[in-house]
């Protein structure tokens, strides 16, 4: 009996540990930003790329969410706890880094639009 509750315990243990793992930070690089950018096909690719790594970036986060609460109640630790603030505040860091980056693009690309100094 007590071979068998040892043998749970070190299950359940694996189990947590496993559960964790299943956030693993994401592996989509940041998209460049080129400065100039003078088509409508360069800025529709470079949306489409921020697009992509928000949304890879917005399931990291709903991951940690989800560990976050399932934690709550369950078996945790402060390192773990702290690991998934830590994955939080990078993952938020990076879209607002992204963010901030293509708001300026699109803005360089509006004016350049505007001034008519735009390849068709």
């Amino acid at each position: 009996m007590c071979r068998q509750l040892r043998v749970l315990i070190f299950m359940f243990g694996l189990a947590a540990g496993n559960a964790m793992a299943l956030c693993e930070p994401p592996g989509l690089r940041q998209p460049a930003m080129e400065n100039g950018i003078r088509d409508r096909e360069a800025m529709q690719f470079l949306r489409d790329r921020v697009a992509r790594f928000l949304e890879e970036r917005s399931r990291y986060i709903d991951c940690l969410d989800a560990q976050d609460n399932k934690a709550i109640g369950g078996i945790d630790s402060n390192a773990l706890r702290r690991q998934r603030i830590d994955g939080y505040n990078s993952a938020m860091s990076e879209m607002l880094e992204v963010i901030t980056a293509f708001n300026a693009q699109v803005q360089a690309f509006n004016t350049a639009l505007e001034a008519g100094s735009l390849i068709k």
